[in-house]
């Protein structure tokens, strides 16, 4: 039987600022990065506009090794703050915003290293909850030592 044990990582002082009521968006997503632990940190003050910061540690475990790797900013749909959405295997990260109508979303895939956001309309007649991987292989289910390419 394995032994497992958890603790807490300190983040950089300035994302531990807890938002109160009445005050702009905040918003914090734990990550992976390159293994490496990853923060993604959004903050909505401006109209239409989100400031979002990649931070990561470089040392797992030593607070001070806290760097902001990457600064983007999202054009946003009005009265939807973006929502994480997923991670793509290749570092980008996804982010989902409603419309103000509530009848379409709007994906925006950002790729921190080039600061390039790609953006694409959803219907939201498919609510959509999560995204997941898909790797095309064949498989030969009567074979055990066959190969899958």
């Amino acid at each position: 039987m394995a032994t497992e044990s958890f603790g807490e990582i300190k983040i950089p002082k300035s994302l531990s600022k807890t938002p109160y009521a009445g005050l702009p968006y905040n918003d914090l997503v734990v990550s992976v990065y390159e293994d490496s632990l990853a923060l993604v940190k959004m903050h909505c003050e401006r109209a239409n506009v989100c400031d979002v910061k990649f931070w990561v540690m470089q040392q797992f475990g030593v607070v001070k090794s806290w760097t902001n790797l990457y600064n983007v900013t999202l054009n946003k749909l009005v009265y939807s703050p973006p929502e994480h959405f997923a991670f793509k295997s290749n570092g980008e990260q996804v982010f989902k915003m409603h419309a103000e109508d509530g009848r379409s979303a709007q994906l925006q895939i950002v790729d921190f290293r080039s600061k390039q956001v790609k953006c694409s309309r959803v219907d939201r007649e498919y609510q959509y909850k999560s995204m997941n991987s898909f790797v095309e292989s064949l498989i030969l289910l009567d074979q055990s030592d066959a190969y899958s390419y």
